[in-house]
């Protein structure tokens, strides 16, 4: 998932760990296979992605500790095709970049981290 979040920059986030009801602060098991009207399998008010929420991570290695919800549902858009195998990115990241051009930003992340 990738969120624009200003000062020309990206939030990507990606791994398994977005659908994990402990990911999610204050939220309560999910309950039998979750609610598949939602990508993370819960129900408002923990469904994510949100038009608005918090991230708890370490800024250098992109772990995770949490996302607080607290806004409301986005329907996820479309599958970020700009992606290929070579990418080495962390589960969460902050890029230099503009919404507008995701593919653009993320080559330009990658070739910056191998020195191209």
């Amino acid at each position: 998932m990738v969120f624009g979040v200003g000062d020309n920059q990206l939030l990507y986030l990606h791994g398994q760990w977005i659908r994990w009801d402990s990911t999610y602060s204050d939220a309560h098991a999910i309950a039998g296979d979750g609610n598949d009207d939602y990508f993370n399998l819960m129900e408002p008010p923990h469904s994510f992605p949100a038009d608005a929420f918090l991230v708890n991570r370490l800024p250098n290695s992109g772990h995770v500790f949490g996302i607080r919800v607290t806004g409301k549902y986005l329907e996820p858009n479309h599958p970020i095709e700009a992606l290929t195998r070579e990418y080495d990115f962390n589960y969460s990241e902050v890029i230099l970049g503009g919404f507008e051009d995701i593919r653009a930003a993320l080559q330009a992340e990658h070739k910056r981290r191998r020195g191209t």
